[in-house]
């Protein structure tokens, strides 16, 4: 019997598919034709003695070649690919008067932990659109976990007089997703084969959209370009 079940586990072991080989790698880089002008810090209108009087412009962060930070790259289409992690729990952190990271993607059915690092009051006040998800009190200290159990972009603020922050989260179906470093990179591993759609927002620059093609063991090159914007928004009051 111990040989028989030994061999049965060789078998089992052959005929299990090695992981990403039937799958493709979809990478690139998002940038800004044009030049984009360095943004001044966003002003301070409350707790001045613990925030500073202003903290960095996070809407829109481009590095010397244009890449652009922050974008949310994600593959729309995708079916019998891998199955999105529930038991996950990421972080948003309120450090220095700004929400730590400003844009992060998760899936239906994980968590979102929020903590407060600063010595001052703040809250997290999250909506899908007009909808309100949650708005919780931080004081200096506090940890509390937030379901996300639906998809959309969820924009969160902090509503005692720190207009200035904001952070995003974009919740998806599926692990088919990513957010852009700071040279504008990203990277979306075990694609399975197919046509799908690749979409890229931003919150300034709005959304992109762009036909892509995925072969089994072949990465794929994708570069999505925005124009430069004109003018820089206002600072929010």
């Amino acid at each position: 019997m111990r040989r028989l079940a030994t061999i049965t586990g060789v078998v089992l072991a052959l005929a299990a598919p090695v992981a990403g080989a039937e799958t493709g790698t979809v990478s690139g880089t998002v940038r800004v034709d044009g030049p984009v002008a360095p943004r001044p810090p966003l002003p301070v209108y409350k707790h001045r003695e613990v925030c500073g009087d202003g903290v960095p412009d996070d809407r829109l962060v481009v590095s010397a070649a244009g890449g652009v930070r922050y974008a949310v790259v994600s593959i729309e289409g995708v079916h019998g690919g891998r199955r999105p992690e529930r038991d996950v729990t990421i972080d948003l952190d309120n450090r220095g008067c700004r929400f730590e990271p400003h844009v992060q993607t998760a899936e239906v059915g994980q968590w979102l932990e929020l903590r407060n690092s600063d010595p001052i009051l703040h809250n997290a006040d999250a909506r899908i659109g007009s909808d309100t998800l949650f708005n919780v009190a931080l004081p200096p200290g506090r940890r509390v976990r937030k379901p996300l159990a639906r998809p959309g972009l969820v924009a969160i603020t902090c509503d005692v007089r720190h207009t200035w922050m904001r952070a995003y989260v974009v919740v998806a179906d599926d692990p088919y997703h990513t957010v852009t470093d700071a040279a504008g990179e990203y990277e979306i591993r075990d694609v399975p084969p197919g046509h799908y759609t690749l979409r890229v927002w931003h919150e300034e620059l709005g959304v992109r959209e762009q036909p892509i093609v995925v072969e089994a063991g072949k990465p794929v090159a994708v570069d999505v370009h925005y124009p430069a914007p004109t003018a820089a928004p206002e600072a929010p009051r």
